[in-house]
């Protein structure tokens, strides 16, 4: 009977990529597809409150799956109800206990995703600074109880090149001074940055900004900015305007509203935007639900 080439079988299980519980059978059906099936598997790996241990065991029993998580999904619980409060504490737990050698074990891990999380000083260094070779960071809806725990996550991923911050409000925003980077780190070399949450978007902004962490950006999106924060995305954009070339801009439902961090501080005078002669993508998010924002989008795009 004619063998296929492993590269071909390769190929055709690639196919298959999407198609979890059909890989799970091909890992039964041959010996010589399972390297492949089992790349195709944990490549992407999620864990809540339900799988942390049991994925723990599983990495204690083969640790040879580890190199192959290149993404690596973990989300916690927020809620006013019992069992979201027992979830997220078991969550916490969990990751409280993880051993130095977890974080070792994964050495193709690329790409960070943490969601619904309360992040303190503690946690980071212990656990998420340990990945070193992160070029992907996303926070989404996590409580980082100091900016100085974002500053030290940042530090430890001297190969980040994407920055994604979802909703991630809930940290502090007292009116010390933001910390600064430790003078012998790696600075990362940024490439995009992607903003949600009109409290996070120009705090973290004018930081990275003040910190030299700008000059290699080339895509910025901003998404539900307030319209007495645009003199600040002003100033911001001037500051990305030699390497800018993709730029994503949307308004809040509400457009009039200033952010607690972002707004214009009282300036009366007109907007003057510098010219981007990098840029060559411009998208500006216009919703029907927010026809209250459309003349501040016109004109910002007027502007550009």
């Amino acid at each position: 009977t004619p063998v296929l080439p492993p590269e071909l079988w390769d190929c055709i299980l690639d196919f298959l990529r999407d198609e979890r519980p059909t890989l799970a059978q091909c890992a039964l059906a041959s010996r010589d597809w399972l390297p492949r099936v089992r790349h195709l598997l944990f490549r992407s790996v999620y864990i809540d409150w339900s799988n942390c241990y049991p994925f723990s065991r599983l990495l204690e029993a083969s640790p040879s799956l580890a190199p192959h998580v290149s993404t690596l999904e973990i989300e916690g619980a927020f809620g006013i109800f019992s069992m979201d409060r027992l979830h997220g504490a078991t969550l916490d737990a969990w990751l409280r206990a993880i051993p130095p050698s977890f974080s070792a074990q994964m050495t193709g891990l690329s790409k960070l995703e943490l969601a619904l999380i309360t992040i303190d000083l503690e946690l980071a260094h212990r656990v998420f600074s340990l990945f070193s070779r992160i070029t992907h960071l996303t926070l989404w809806a996590c409580a980082l109880t100091s900016f100085q725990v974002f500053v030290d996550l940042l530090s430890a991923y001297p190969r980040l090149t994407t920055l994604s911050i979802a909703y991630t409000s809930e940290w502090e925003t007292s009116a010390r001074p933001l910390p600064q980077l430790p003078a012998a780190t790696a600075l990362p070399a940024l490439e995009t940055i992607e903003l949600t949450s009109a409290c996070d978007n120009f705090k973290v902004l004018r930081w990275l900004i003040s910190q030299g962490l700008h000059t290699s950006i080339h895509t910025l999106a901003c998404s539900r900015v307030p319209w007495p924060s645009l003199p600040i995305l002003a100033d911001a954009l001037r500051a990305l305007a030699p390497t800018l070339r993709t730029l994503r801009v949307g308004f809040g439902d509400n457009a009039s509203a200033a952010s607690s961090d972002g707004g214009s501080g009282g300036r009366a005078h007109p907007l003057a935007l510098a010219p981007l002669p990098a840029l060559t993508s411009l998208t500006l998010d216009v919703h029907t639900n927010r026809l209250a924002a459309v003349p501040y989008t016109l004109f910002l795009l007027a502007h550009l």
